[in-house]
């Protein structure tokens, strides 16, 4: 039931977020570029600016198997599970040129890490739950469009070193529990549009990051770790700036 009334709660949100962006868009479109050629000129002045970021995240493991994995018969499938998480965060902004910036956006994301096991002795599936604190700093180059009255798209390409500041938890030590890396190097991607209103700017983004680094650390004495030769994670994450 718990359960149930998360994703519940994680569909309303969705929708009000969905309602937020229309609401932003209608009434950006109400008025002229004003707005966005004062913040340009501004920008263009000062070379930096500042905001805050929240998101919400979606992780998952692309798996790989070892070959202990082909000749065990206990073990039927190894997969990673999608798992929320909340991004949260500073902003930092240098504008080198009009249509360019250069972005760190060092912040936390609260969440879990999740491989799920089908086993041939249970019926039921075997997860591994690892809930997990990461202090992230992306870098991220982005590119504006022209602007359309008092908006305009842009497109974001980067990388994110990630540090676990949860790795010494009790949990983590447990023998039976799959361990992960402490450290991570995501490539990111994604596109979003901003909106200018007279004291701030309103900025939703969508963003796909890939992990570079195998997260498994080596142990075989563990069969549901030894059964993977590879944990690689893939982000997904919906967040709005503020600057």
């Amino acid at each position: 039931m718990p359960s149930t009334n998360f994703w519940n709660l994680y569909y309303l949100s969705s929708k009000k977020i969905i309602a937020l962006v229309v609401l932003c868009c209608t009434v950006s479109a109400a008025f002229g570029q004003y707005n966005i050629k004062e913040h340009d000129a501004k920008k263009q002045e000062k070379k930096y600016s500042f905001g805050i970021h929240l998101g919400a995240a979606s992780h998952t493991y692309r798996v790989e198997h070892s070959a202990r994995f082909l000749e065990q018969n206990e073990i039927l499938t190894a997969e990673g599970d999608n798992s929320l998480g909340i991004d949260v965060g500073l902003i930092g902004v240098l504008h080198p040129t009009k249509d360019f910036e250069l972005r760190i956006l060092p912040g936390i994301n609260f969440g879990d890490r999740n491989v799920t096991y089908n086993l041939a002795s249970e019926e039921e599936p075997l997860s591994q739950n690892l809930e997990t604190t990461v202090f992230q700093i992306p870098l991220q180059v982005k590119y504006k469009s022209k602007p359309y009255k008092d908006m305009r798209g842009f497109v974001i390409v980067g990388g994110n070193l990630m540090y676990d500041l949860t790795s010494n938890k009790e949990q983590r030590l447990d023998p039976t529990v799959v361990k992960i890396e402490d450290t991570n190097l995501l490539g990111e991607i994604g596109a979003g549009f901003e909106f200018h209103f007279p004291l701030f700017t309103l900025a939703p983004e969508i963003k796909v990051s890939q992990g570079f680094l195998n997260q498994r650390v080596q142990n075989d004495d563990l069969n549901l770790s030894a059964v993977l030769s590879g944990l690689y994670s893939r982000v997904y994450t919906f967040s709005l700036n503020i600057e």
